[in-house]
């Protein structure tokens, strides 16, 4: 079997000189519209991508902006398969709000051996208790 010796650097090098352009850079996940003028906003966001969290952000923001004096705004997320929670949390919650709020998040996981080592790789900067 043969083994390929391959860095990010490499990767990165390769994708950005694709000649198709296919990672250049990453997808946009987001459509706004003007539904009735001064009344009702919409913005649909179709995947919250890591890849487009940065990327999305000035559009959406420039977007809210624009109509921060509406009194009605749809998000539509169906279809959304999910993705980064910072998408939503920095593109379109933290936006819309006018003072800092805080969250606790929890996440639940299956025991088991391999959930496990799953786990402890994954999560290690976190030492909640696992049982």
């Amino acid at each position: 079997m043969k083994r390929y010796n391959c860095s990010p650097d490499d990767i990165l090098n390769h994708n950005s000189s694709n000649s198709t352009g296919e990672y250049s850079k990453p997808p946009v996940c987001f459509k706004t519209q003007i539904i009735v003028p001064d009344k009702v906003a919409y913005l649909y966001v179709n995947s919250f991508n890591a890849l487009s969290v940065n990327s999305d952000r000035d559009g959406i923001y420039k977007f809210l902006k624009e109509i921060k004096d509406y009194p009605n705004l749809i998000i539509d997320i169906r279809g959304n398969g999910g993705g980064s929670e910072n998408y939503w949390m920095q593109n379109i919650v933290s936006p819309l709000l006018n003072e800092k709020i805080t969250t606790i998040n929890y996440m639940l996981f299956r025991g088991g051996e391999y959930n496990k080592k799953f786990y402890d790789a994954r999560y290690a900067f976190e030492r909640h208790q696992y049982t």
